[in-house]
């Protein structure tokens, strides 16, 4: 990832938390020699290996926060 990129995505991200039990905020991470991101790689570079991964479709991912709710505020 270029410099742009990255902070391009940090202005994007600033302020979002992913909604959960503990709504924690997004972190941008940069691993070089990670492309193509397969789930092998990703477990290798994040030094988790007896952990579970699970691939899912990124509107699946944001299903539960990528709509409007009355509720909701500014």
């Amino acid at each position: 990832m270029t410099n742009e990129i990255v902070e391009n995505l940090q202005q994007a991200s600033s302020g979002l938390l992913m909604m959960s039990e503990s709504d924690y905020p997004f972190e941008i991470v940069q691993w070089l020699g990670a492309a193509p991101a397969t789930s092998e790689k990703i477990l290798h570079l994040t030094d988790s290996q007896n952990l579970p991964i699970e691939v899912v479709d990124l509107n699946y991912f944001f299903r539960n926060c990528a709509f409007e709710q009355e509720w909701h505020n500014e």
